[in-house]
């Protein structure tokens, strides 16, 4: 019986998974592989460059398969032999729409990107027709060896599968969009449920995504804009103690950052923000 998912990798601090686009790709196509191989349904994705976070749709098996062939691909990818992760059961319709948002929203809270609709290195951009239109080759146009060299894998893929001229397997090949799409109705409240902040919420309600986390290049970004929109400065180093804190508290409920961190963004001392937070 096939239940929904919310697959994550653990956040590994300064240790990267992916680094170069040709990372990107190789983790993009890994998914659309592993998933044809297991006969689970992909809904939507995420790849940051220390984690990653699927939706899917699989029985309990071969999303266990799914997972752990996944994580050899990125241990290939990041060095780490084992990359923590976890498979949460999502148990309703509410929980899948706010487990997809929340997938979806992981380059946005981290200022990468205005929309997870231009981010590369998720399936933001193939609901609602989004995808730009890219030169490709579908595999039965390429011989097989070919094939087999360029996406490092044996597997035997669909013929109507669409491959970019970068090597990357087109999400939309794989993306189960039409469910999203129904789920949401529109692009209108699809964004809608990716601007709410809710990040924390959802991390204290399934626990384990407490261990996911942010490094401090990924904040930086938006670090930048929250000082700019709300202090009208560019720097936590320009701002006084107060807006400091100020900044440090937003951070917190934004990302449930540990006290070190705190600091090092917002240029706080470290025994000032555990006496303020009691840790």
């Amino acid at each position: 019986m096939r239940q929904y998912y919310h697959i994550c990798t653990e956040g590994l601090g300064n240790d990267l998974i992916f680094r170069t686009d040709k990372d990107y790709i190789r983790g993009m196509n890994a998914i659309g592989i592993l998933a044809y191989r297991h006969g689970i349904s992909i809904l939507a994705f995420c790849l940051m460059d220390n984690h990653v976070h699927i939706v899917a749709a699989a029985a309990n098996e071969a999303c266990r398969l799914f997972v752990k062939s996944y994580k050899h691909i990125l241990g290939k990818l990041s060095g780490i032999a084992e990359i923590p992760s976890s498979a949460i059961l999502i148990k309703d319709r509410e929980m899948l729409v706010n487990e997809i948002a929340y997938v979806l929203r992981n380059s946005m809270a981290a200022g990468i990107r205005a929309t997870p609709f231009n981010y590369p290195w998720c399936s933001g951009p193939v609901y609602f027709n989004m995808m730009p239109a890219y030169p490709y080759k579908t595999i039965g146009e390429i011989s097989s060896c070919n094939v087999s060299s360029r996406l490092h894998t044996k597997i035997k893929l669909p013929d109507h599968y669409r491959i970019r001229e970068n090597g990357l397997i087109d999400p939309t090949c794989y993306v189960n969009h039409s469910k999203v799409e129904t789920l949401f109705g529109n692009p209108g409240f699809m964004m809608a449920c990716i601007a709410r902040r809710k990040d924390l919420d959802r991390q204290l309600e399934l626990g384990v995504l407490l261990k996911t986390r942010y490094t401090d290049k990924e904040l930086e970004t938006t670090v930048t804009k929250i000082c700019l929109e709300t202090f009208g400065s560019g720097t936590p180093k320009e701002l006084d103690i107060h807006s400091r804190l100020k900044l440090a508290e937003t951070l917190r409920k934004m990302f449930g950052l540990g006290i070190k961190q705190l600091a090092r963004l917002t240029y706080c001392s470290p025994d000032l923000l555990a006496r303020i937070y009691g840790k």
